[in-house]
């Protein structure tokens, strides 16, 4: 139990920094206002929400394998997708371009399509981020005298994680590597927890 926290640990680091890279390479095609911001995290957001929901409806699905090798396919797909958002944010430069001077004059229109944007690109990378608690939770409640103790602990340890994750991405490695090296820090993280999930 005590390195499936671990991997847990680098799991919710992980997707804080992601979080926090993807606010800022957002904020340099929508601009940093309050509402472009609150665009990019309402996107975010909604995906691991939407990840928690769908899994914990779908996990039973997966009982024929093991939670913990379902975990580690889950991370490295998170690992895949995320290479690919750097390059989707760039594709989207002119299309937003477009969206602005035709839609600009309208607050409500364009925030509603900046979200949409948002998410088409957000969507998958979250919706595998929020799966990740769901399938290791059923694997751990499956104890029926510690069950509900050991989900409590993985949701503490990933919001640990998330927590140490957020403050190093703002702190440290955005001075010290750039906002490109920092999302190699994260997928790092993802192969790691992957890894760690494989060999459990």
């Amino acid at each position: 139990m005590v390195w499936l926290l671990i991997c847990f640990i680098g799991s919710g680091a992980s997707g804080l920094i992601y979080e926090v890279a993807w606010v800022r390479s957002l904020e340099l095609v929508f601009g940093s206002t309050t509402f472009a911001v609150a665009t990019v995290l309402a996107a975010f957001m909604g995906g691991l929400a939407g990840g928690s929901f769908f899994m914990g409806k779908m996990s039973h699905r997966f009982r024929r394998f093991h939670p913990l090798a379902v975990y580690g396919v889950i991370e490295l797909l998170i690992a895949v997708v995320a290479l690919m958002v750097p390059w989707l944010l760039r594709a989207m430069i002119p299309l937003y371009q477009w969206v602005w001077g035709s839609f600009h004059a309208s607050f409500v229109l364009f925030s509603v399509i900046r979200l949409l944007l948002s998410a088409a690109i957000l969507l998958l990378p979250t919706l595998l981020m929020g799966a990740t608690l769901p399938i290791v939770s059923d694997f751990a409640g499956r104890d029926a005298e510690h069950g509900q103790k050991r989900i409590g602990m993985l949701y503490a340890f990933n919001t640990l994680g998330a927590v140490l994750g957020c403050g190093a991405a703002g702190v440290f490695l955005f001075p010290a590597t750039g906002l490109a090296k920092t999302q190699w820090v994260a997928v790092a993280l993802n192969v790691a927890a992957a890894a760690g999930a494989f060999v459990l």
